[in-house]
């Protein structure tokens, strides 16, 4: 499902992977894909940027947040 020919920018796509691939998530990033996934516990984020943009009546039309992901190590927990 997630090989490059099968999604596009514009894509959204939701779904739970059994090992974090960051090379993929990368590519898919990097091809205009959004993308959902369950984050594990030792992941982390920073939020990097945080812009909303809003109609002439002032409603929010749609939110952009930028975001770091760290992993945590074994050597860093203790």
């Amino acid at each position: 499902m997630l090989r490059p020919s099968n999604y596009h920018s514009g894509d959204i796509l939701t779904f739970d992977r059994a090992y974090i691939d960051y090379a993929k998530f990368e590519e898919m990033t990097e091809a205009g894909v959004t993308y959902v996934t369950k984050m594990k516990k030792n992941l982390r984020y920073e939020t990097l940027g945080d812009m909303m943009y809003m109609t002439s009546e002032g409603r929010i039309e749609h939110r952009v947040r930028q975001v770091g992901f760290t992993k945590r190590t074994k050597e860093a927990r203790n």
